[in-house]
């Protein structure tokens, strides 16, 4: 599907809203200058070779990514201590930063450096320091809208003390993001279509707004190949609008689309408008709908990503007000605020539209969720009745940030987890390589998933449900194609029953010599006759079981968003069917 079908459109308003800037809130601004000022207090990192090339000699992505993103934080806060009022002190250490950001031989990460000729990870080192960068990836298009905004705002105070340091941004900006950006042809324009290209979109539309304002046509010939990629994105969605890659990475999917389309409207005077195209709202609406609980920020977590999400209260406002959505306004009104200031990971125009808009009128009790949200091309459906929140998940086994997990379903009562989905740990280089399904958050018998005669699902586009159906009260999963072609069960089917009181959950397994059922926990289970007693239910079944607990205290990921040391899986050892009742206890 395309949304933006060759609208005529004109350059217009560069930067649209941004002409001028204020806080809408002051308790926001004050807090601005205070982080502001603890940057000034900050002393630059070296970012040496040898740090670069640790991610090919060992994995590790964040002994390198750590002091990068902290260069970029400050620089950031100190940009809004300036929006903020905060004056001349900021702007030593601004052009401290902006040096040596320029400075940096390459703006892209080490996990996703490309070399010449075109091979993702080919050198440990990057071959990005001549006049013919070939890689734009999501932290260099970030990095570039962040000194645009810099250069927006601030150049008039940096040309008092040199006009060297602009003359740097314009010039760097252009060499790294914009001249590769029109005139490469990279991987995630093409065949690598996910959630970076509306992120970097987003980003590098703000760089050619302040940068290309002059060259009306190049500008064009920018904003009409932007609107191509997006399209490409969009054209990656089945028609019911679900975010295969997960609530954590429609922030960074979706809500960037959204930001671009804003981008998009602002930069063309508001003639390349298509905020009111349906599949946008479809997409919009994808988070409220897999929003477990708005006061504590949980979702079903399907995919890479924690079960807790955070996003500021004002961009649903925006998005409610753009498609025209009462469910997402009613959302906005639901979500706790998340204390300034908002992890916005450098999506500056999406921070800076909320900063300059007052926060919504809280009312926990509007209704923004629907009793079943289902999404039959995704393969996922959700079912709310009373306090149980029942999301079940078909599709197949090669969407963006998959796990192995067709079949599994996430169960809360309340914010109580019953049964989870661990989310995903901090990445590494296997992560996103051929070891990535030997780490067991990705792996089927870490989900609520069979092991079937001793298998596993495997990865692949192919190793997919069969059949996906959601009617009333009930969600049925086939999916004995998720599994290896030798496997001897003619049938594995899942059958999940929600009701007020009980979820019933009825897996027909047949031809299978010996099943293992998995469940996994947030909590040490409590054995019960019957089960086990866990999230404040019942958990009821024929057989045996046991527990096994998965210490999670050393991945700061995982510990973080789960609050905790240990996971629990407990093992259900079965010649085929089981039939599970959860019970309110």
């Amino acid at each position: 599907m395309r949304i933006f079908n060759d609208i005529p459109y004109r350059p217009g308003d560069m930067l649209g809203p941004f002409q001028s800037f204020s806080f809408a809130n002051e308790e926001e601004r004050l807090a601005a200058i205070r982080v502001a000022d603890e940057a000034l207090s900050y002393e630059l990192t070296m970012l040496p070779a040898t740090l670069y090339m640790n991610y090919a000699r060992t994995g590790n992505r964040t002994d390198y990514e750590t002091p990068y993103h902290e260069r970029r934080g400050k620089l950031h806060a100190l940009l809004l201590g300036c929006l903020a009022g905060g004056g001349d002190k900021y702007t030593d250490k601004m052009i401290d930063i902006i040096w040596a950001i320029t400075e940096e031989t390459s703006w892209v990460i080490p996990p996703h450096s490309i070399t010449k000729p075109y091979v993702l990870g080919g050198e440990p080192l990057p071959d990005a320091f001549s006049n013919d960068v070939i890689e734009v990836d999501l932290f260099a298009a970030e990095t570039a809208a962040l000194l645009s905004w810099v250069y927006h705002f601030e150049k008039e105070r940096l040309d008092a003390v040199t006009p060297v340091i602009c003359k740097r941004i314009e010039y760097e900006i252009e060499r790294r993001i914009l001249t590769p950006y029109q005139h490469i042809e990279m991987r995630w324009m093409t065949n690598f279509i996910n959630n970076w290209t509306p992120w970097i979109i987003s980003n590098v539309l703000v760089a050619a707004a302040v940068f290309l304002s002059s060259e009306p046509r190049r500008l064009r010939a920018l904003i009409t190949l932007s609107t191509v990629w997006l399209d490409r994105f969009i054209a990656t969605y089945c028609d019911d609008g679900g975010c295969n890659e997960g609530p954590s990475y429609w922030t960074a999917a979706v809500a960037a689309l959204f930001d671009a389309v804003l981008t998009l409207r602002d930069i063309t005077g508001g003639t390349l408008d298509v905020t009111r195209h349906p599949m946008l709202r479809k997409m919009c609406e994808y988070l409220p709908n897999v929003c477990i609980a708005p006061s504590e920020r949980l979702y079903a977590n399907f995919a890479d990503g924690p079960r807790h999400v955070g996003a500021d209260r004002r961009l649903f406002v925006r998005m409610a007000n753009a498609v025209g959505s009462e469910k997402l306004m009613n959302f906005a009104k639901c979500l706790t605020t998340v204390p300034y200031p908002i992890p916005s990971r450098f999506q500056i125009y999406r921070e800076l539209l909320s900063l300059s808009e007052p926060l919504p009128v809280s009312d926990t009790a509007a209704e923004f969720a629907d009793a079943n949200a289902v999404y039959p091309d995704l393969g996922l459906a959700v079912l709310r009745r009373g306090d149980f929140f029942l999301a079940v998940k078909g599709g197949h086994n090669r969407e963006s940030h998959n796990h192995n997990d067709i079949g599994s379903l996430i169960l809360y009562r309340g914010t109580a987890p019953i049964l989870i989905d661990a989310g995903v740990g901090v990445y590494t280089k296997d992560t996103f390589s051929d070891k990535r399904y030997t780490i067991w958050t990705m792996q089927s018998s870490y989900h609520n998933l069979p092991d079937i005669d001793g298998m596993a699902q495997l990865p692949g586009r192919r190793f997919r449900a069969d059949c996906f159906s959601a009617e009333g009260d009930t969600v049925t999963v086939s999916y004995r194609s998720a599994y290896p072609d030798e496997l001897a069960a003619s049938l594995v089917c899942r059958t999940a029953t929600a009701g007020e009181s009980e979820i019933v959950i009825r897996d027909v397994i047949e031809g299978a010599r010996e099943v293992v059922y998995h469940y996994l926990l947030a909590d040490a289970p409590e054995r019960i006759d019957g089960g086990f007693a866990v999230g404040g239910c019942h958990v009821l079944f024929e057989g045996e079981w046991h527990v096994e607990p998965i210490d999670i205290s050393t991945d700061s990921s995982l510990r973080n968003d789960w609050r905790r040391n240990t996971l629990y899986r407990v093992s259900i050892p079965s010649v085929g069917n089981l039939t599970t009742v959860i019970r309110k206890a």
